[in-house]
C-alpha cells in the first residue's frame, strides 16, 4: 500500500521505478530518502521509540492511514513476518517475539532440561508455545487500538486482496493526491502471486473443524511453517483436544495420521 502510494502519485517527485520483492515485499522502496520526508511507516508493535504504548489511543497528524488487521489472516500476518524478516530462522523470532526466561522455566520444570543451550526437541518447542500463541497472535496485532486510533482512513489489511485500486482511488482522494493507475495492475498481480501465506489460517482451521467433526476433508496439507504446526496444537487445544505429541519432531500433515495421534482431553 504505502509503496503504491508513494510511486504512483505525485508523491513521487524523482522518478522512482518500484518494484516488489521476490518474497512479495514493497519494503525496499523504503530504501529511496525520497519517500522517507513523504510518509511515515509506523507499526504499533515497536511503537515505543514514538513515545506511545501497546494499548494507548494514538492520535497521530490528520493525514495519518490505519491499516487494520483481521483475526482470520493473523496467522497468514505473522507467517510473512517469519518469512521476510527472519528467514525462517526460529530462534532470531523467539528472540525478538517471545520473552525467553519463562521457556528457560518451564524447560526445567516440565521437559527437565536443564542446558538450554543444546538444541531444544522440535516436538518441546512446539507444545510450549502452542500454550502461548493463540494469545500472542492477538497480542501482536493488537487490533482494537489501530480500530481506536484517529486517522483520515482506515483500511483493513485484506483490501490489499480485493479490489486494490478501488481502494487505493478512494483513499488518494481522502488525501488529495493525483495516481496514475498505469502500473498499478501488473503491481498488484504481482504482489497476489508472491503472497505465499494468503488464506492459511482460514485453510488450516477448516482442516482443524474436519479433524474434529468429520472422516474427511478437502484440504491436503495445510502446514507450511513450524509456526503453522504450533497454531494447530493450539486451536486443537481450544476445540477440546490433544496430541500425543511426545517425541513427536516430524509434524503429521497427513490427515488421517493426525486423526490417530488426537484425544479428546
Amino acid at each position: 500500500m504505502t509503496g503504491c502510494l508513494y510511486s504512483y502519485t505525485n508523491l513521487n517527485t524523482t522518478n522512482f521505478k518500484f518494484e516488489l520483492g521476490q518474497d512479495g515485499s514493497s519494503h525496499v522502496f523504503w530504501n529511496h530518502s525520497d519517500c522517507k520526508t513523504k510518509i511515515i511507516n509506523q507499526h504499533l508493535m515497536i511503537a515505543n521509540q514514538y513515545s506511545f504504548t501497546i494499548g494507548d489511543k494514538y492520535a497521530g497528524p490528520t493525514d495519518t492511514v490505519t491499516i487494520i488487521p483481521e483475526p482470520d489472516h493473523y496467522l497468514d500476518y505473522i507467517n510473512n513476518q517469519y518469512r521476510k524478516f527472519y528467514n525462517y530462522n526460529f530462534d532470531k523470532f523467539l528472540q525478538d517475539k517471545w520473552w525467553r526466561e519463562d521457556l528457560k522455566s518451564k524447560l526445567h520444570t516440565v521437559w527437565n532440561i536443564e542446558d538450554t543451550t543444546q538444541s531444544i526437541p522440535q516436538w518441546v518447542l512446539r507444545e510450549y508455545y502452542s500454550f502461548v500463541f493463540l494469545d500472542f497472535l492477538e497480542t501482536n496485532n493488537d487490533r482494537q487500538t489501530y480500530v481506536d486510533s484517529e486517522c483520515v482512513a482506515s483500511i483493513s489489511a485484506q483490501d490489499f486482496f480485493g479490489n486494490f485500486s478501488t481502494t487505493l482511488e478512494n483513499l488518494c482522494e481522502k488525501l488529495n493526491l493525483h495516481l496514475d493507475l498505469t502500473h498499478l495492475s501488473s503491481t498488484h498481480e504481482t504482489f497476489l502471486q508472491r503472497q505465499i501465506y494468503h488464506n492459511t489460517q482460514l485453510a488450516i482451521d477448516q482442516w482443524i473443524q474436519d479433524l474434529v467433526t468429520h472422516n474427511t476433508t478437502v484440504i491436503a496439507d495445510p502446514c507450511k511453517t513450524f509456526l503453522d504446526e504450533i497454531y494447530v496444537q493450539a486451536k486443537l487445544r481450544a476445540h477440546g483436544y490433544e496430541i500425543r505429541c511426545n517425541g513427536l519432531d516430524q509434524f503429521p500433515k497427513n490427515f488421517n495420521q493426525m486423526k490417530k495421534l488426537i484425544y479428546k482431553i
